[in-house]
């Protein structure tokens, strides 16, 4: 083969238009990002202080899990630490609260900490009246993808949601 011996070594070519020089020499300077999406986020959770325009009504299957979500989170029905007359199946039948759904989209390139807005909506299969005025207690997120109109595949917890809300006007 050819001998490299001998030769000068060549000079990195210059950047393409637009690109900076301090990309020179790294993988950035070779590839380009395309089709940068936020992740969509979603879960169930409990908003409270409704005064009476709550739902005592739940599916059984969401009541579940956020039931199981709130005493891990909360310690409810824990005596030891005076929560024991607390429990989360007497919040979330309570008409001062109401299970609702919650999604978000989580920028593209954020790292741990970062906020981001949530909806909030009540379930269709409630009597809620208003959300106004409540609080959303913390509840889990979940990376999800929808397989067709009516199945929805969840990954893991990777957000939590919690706080005020603010309703936006008709």
């Amino acid at each position: 083969g050819a001998s490299d011996r001998g030769k000068q070594p060549q000079p990195p070519p210059a950047p393409p238009a637009g690109r900076s020089s301090a990309l020179r020499g790294m993988i950035g300077e070779m590839t380009y990002v395309q089709g940068i999406q936020k992740l969509r986020v979603r879960g169930y959770g409990l908003v409270a202080g409704l005064g009476k325009n709550g739902s005592r009504i739940c599916p059984e299957h969401i009541r579940q899990r956020v039931a199981s979500e709130m005493r891990s989170t909360y310690r409810l029905g824990d005596s030891r630490i005076g929560l024991g007359d607390i429990t989360a199946e007497k919040l979330i039948g309570d008409p001062d609260t109401s299970v609702v759904l919650v999604t978000g989209d989580i920028g593209a390139g954020a790292v741990r900490g970062t906020r981001f807005d949530l909806q909030v909506q009540a379930l269709p299969e409630t009597d809620t009246v208003s959300l106004e005025g409540g609080r959303l207690y913390a509840c889990d997120l979940r990376y999800f993808r929808s397989v067709d109109d009516t199945t929805v595949q969840e990954g893991k917890v990777i957000a939590r949601g919690e706080g005020p809300m603010f309703l936006l006007p008709d």
